[in-house]
């Protein structure tokens, strides 16, 4: 019986190997922490030590999706980056908020968000729930 536990948990442990997954947000700083205001698409990792790969992905669809940082881009949905993270932050009930940095986090196979990389051209304002461009 023992030899059935043990193996099973070897065959457990290779295949939560095998669905390597990276995550990817946009992060404000907070006074003592940073926060997560939304998710970005997932990025496509060989393995769970592949960090490297996963933190360049999560930068690249940061790039992509702001075109390089910059919330006044419009989204596919015709809404723009800086109005979609105010809308996130007011369904957290954060109405007037900012201005702060976006940066853009990476978690590798539910292991801890780390940044090292691209941040918003301006900071992150939001009064009322509205997007207040930097111009």
């Amino acid at each position: 019986m023992k030899f059935l536990v043990i193996l099973l948990s070897y065959i457990a442990l290779a295949w939560a190997q095998d669905e390597a997954e990276c995550k990817c947000g946009a992060f404000v700083a907070e006074s003592t922490d940073v926060r997560e205001v939304v998710n970005l698409p997932d990025v496509e990792v060989k393995n769970c030590h592949d960090d490297e790969d996963c933190v360049s992905g999560c930068h690249a669809q940061w790039d992509e999706l702001t075109n390089n940082g910059d919330l006044d881009t419009i989204l596919d949905n015709g809404v723009s980056a800086g109005q979609t993270l105010c809308n996130a932050l007011a369904e957290d009930g954060d109405l007037d908020f900012g201005p702060k940095e976006v940066y853009a986090y990476s978690s590798l196979c539910g292991g801890p968000w780390l940044t090292d990389g691209p941040a918003s051209r301006h900071p992150l304002l939001c009064k009322d729930g509205r997007y207040v461009p930097a111009n």
